[in-house]
């Protein structure tokens, strides 16, 4: 059988940590446990680890802090950095929409320089024009500029100059077909529907302006 060990033998040995800051010999000299010098020794050790906890959590606290305010100011300048891309892009994209409507404009009027009737950034911007103006209508889509239909524009781009003003412009009459019943083949006994090779011939083109397709 194990002997079971005396109370104070028992409390020591359970109390060891204490004894690292009390000091053993002065524990064992006191004879007894519970005696004035270990009650007062074990109060020190538990004011001086109540002193450590504090420190230990006074620094984590400090630290979990300025994690939170580096974090704040790296999420900060990341918001700053995607307004000013924002920023950027709108500006970019007023630009060209500007360009774009210029543009436009030009081919709607018959402005453009005959040299620019060939070139492929020309024809991007015609065929875009023209289908914005045809768009939520019947009127087929067009996706190339032949050398014919070149050289058609550039015929009714002569004719609308030399009108002085009597001829409308290309955005009124291709946004006039697309408003169109008759040109959208809409009726039951209407077969027609209108294209754009259709519409860009003179005589076809002053009809349509003329209003002689409701």
């Amino acid at each position: 059988m194990k002997r079971k060990k005396k109370g104070s033998i028992a409390a020591i040995e359970n109390s060891f940590p204490n004894f690292l800051l009390c000091g053993l010999a002065e524990i064992l000299e006191s004879k007894v446990v519970g005696s004035p010098l270990f009650s007062s020794r074990t109060a020190e050790y538990n004011v001086h680890r109540e002193r450590q906890r504090r420190k230990v959590s006074k620094r984590e606290l400090t630290s979990n802090l300025q994690i939170l305010t580096d974090a704040n100011d790296a999420r900060n300048r990341n918001k700053k950095i995607e307004r000013e891309k924002e920023s950027e892009n709108e500006k970019e994209s007023e630009n060209e929409s500007e360009k774009e409507k210029e543009s436009s404009s030009q081919a709607a009027e018959g402005n453009s320089d005959v040299s620019e009737f060939g070139s492929a950034a020309w024809q991007r911007i015609f065929i875009a024009f023209f289908n914005r103006c045809v768009e939520g209508s019947n009127i087929p889509r067009i996706r190339t500029l032949t050398a014919e239909r070149i050289e058609a524009l550039r015929k009714l781009r002569e004719a609308i100059k030399a009108s002085n003003g009597q001829m409308r412009n290309t955005e009124f009459v291709f946004k006039q077909a697309a408003r169109s019943d008759f040109l959208n083949g809409r009726g039951r006994k209407n077969k027609f529907q209108a294209t754009f090779d259709w519409l860009i011939q003179i005589e076809n083109y002053i009809h349509v302006m003329e209003g002689n397709y409701p």
